[in-house]
């Protein structure tokens, strides 16, 4: 899986014309790579809504920043420095490329129409880049129908994000963003999007009040349409309680009883990248989760995840399924039993299927209780399936390591048995017609 840039949606002044993208590449998922001109502008997608994941594939920017110009194109004056820029249909910069970035590193466009516009300016030959239009799992939607998709933000009671805090009287905001789990968006709920998300507490009153700090750009108010229920965890028929924005308490509940709560909300004209929910009234989490992630690798799918504290964890479980429904367990990773420090966990899924990978997190105590503590998810592609070759390996920070020939050989092999230290790179594969696939490699200690 790609690195994916941190989204800023900005109105920008409007300073080209609407008629100035050509759309002779507008497709579902293709690849351009550059000519040395000032203006090589173009439309990207094929109307299929989601978003529009644009991936850098080969960067051959002007180094050391170029040469600004006067692209033209309905570009008003000049100095404008070598770069390739993102805009949504609507003439925002979503983001851009430029010689700082490194091969991989991806932009994603929230799209409602299904079109994104690729601005390149003062440009020489040989950068290249991709793009696809996906859901909000990552999956491809261009060709037949994609896995079920369970995004964080967008979870039901039978499958809710993971747990949530719980405090004995009102938190400040920073007692909450400091010790409890952020759950990030990925992507972004651009403006107008509807997110239900689900999460779990255990009653330590019998009177319980709901809250959030959501991370945003929003002015004025943070959601509109907001709706709640509350159910016993394990039974998802009828809510115990509902309500709306205007009240947030849950009473009476059964102090000890485990409880899930979902809500529905949408966006107002803003933009939102992450969240902390919470629970007055409820029990503390026995383990703080503070984030869980999976990212698919070119040989196997990375778990990673990082806690604030421990209270009597004995081990973690990690389950997998490959439909989002249907979990069994892969392994277990001994817990800190008590701890009041972050800690990072690391486990590589080498068994991963290809294709979409679902992962729950449980933690469990030292009595045997399980805990659930979130979901993530990986789309992996063996890179076996490309017939590459060479291959040219780039440190994180764009760098180029070395050039491997690899006609007829296992890249993967070929990495493994290098001389590489032990760490990330990224990989880009070229076939034999010129063709290109990126992955991000983890090189272990020998």
């Amino acid at each position: 899986m790609r690195r994916i840039l941190a989204l800023t949606i900005t109105t920008i002044v409007t300073f080209f014309t609407s008629n100035t993208a050509s759309s002779q590449t507008a497709v579902c998922s293709g690849s351009y790579t550059t000519v040395t001109a000032n203006c090589q502008n173009f439309t990207i997608g094929n109307g299929t809504t989601g978003y529009i994941q644009v991936c850098l594939d080969a960067n051959n920017f002007p180094s050391g920043g170029g040469t600004n110009c006067s692209p033209g194109c309905g570009f008003t004056g000049g100095g404008y420095p070598p770069n390739m820029w993102v805009y949504d249909s609507g003439g925002n910069i979503i983001d851009n490329f430029n010689a700082a970035n490194a091969v991989g590193d991806c932009i994603t466009v929230p799209v409602n129409d299904g079109v994104a516009t690729i601005y390149g300016l003062c440009l020489t030959a040989g950068t290249t880049i991709s793009w696809e239009t996906i859901d909000a799992c990552g999956n491809n939607v261009c060709s037949g129908s994609p896995p079920p998709c369970f995004p964080p933000g967008s979870c039901d009671c039978a499958n809710p994000c993971g747990a949530a805090c719980g405090f004995a009287t009102t938190p400040t905001v920073a007692d909450v963003t400091s010790g409890c789990p952020q759950y990030e968006y990925v992507p972004e709920l651009g403006p107008s999007t509807t997110s239900s998300s689900c999460y779990t507490f255990t009653a330590a009153s019998t009177s319980v009040d709901f809250g959030v700090i959501v991370s945003s750009n929003c002015v004025g108010g943070n959601v509109t349409a907001f709706s709640w229920e509350v159910y016993n965890t394990g039974s998802c028929g009828s809510p115990l309680y509902s309500g709306t924005l205007a009240s947030l308490t849950m009473n009476p509940l059964v102090i000890g009883n485990s409880y899930t709560f979902c809500y529905t909300f949408t966006t107002p004209s803003c933009t939102h990248t992450s969240h902390y929910p919470y629970f007055v009234g409820a029990e503390p989490l026995e383990v703080e989760l503070k984030k869980f992630n999976a990212e698919a690798l070119d040989n196997a799918v990375m778990l990673s995840w990082d806690v604030t504290s421990e209270f009597e964890n004995d081990y973690f479980v990690i389950e997998t399924s490959t439909d989002g429904l249907n979990y069994h367990e892969i392994t277990s990773i001994e817990g800190n039993g008590n701890s009041e420090t972050k800690t990072s966990y690391l486990y590589m899924d080498e068994r991963a299927s290809e294709g979409m990978n679902y992962y729950q997190l449980i933690g469990v105590s030292k009595d045997g209780d399980r805990e659930y503590l979130g979901l993530a998810y990986a789309n992996y592609s063996p890179v076996d399936k490309f017939e590459a070759v060479s291959a040219e390996i780039f440190n994180l920070s764009g760098t180029k390591i070395m050039t491997l020939d690899a006609k007829g050989e296992n890249v993967n092999n070929l990495i493994n048995n290098s001389d590489l230290q032990s760490g990330f790179y990224i990989v880009q594969m070229i076939d034999a017609v010129g063709n290109t696939r990126s992955f991000k490699h983890y090189q272990k200690s020998k």
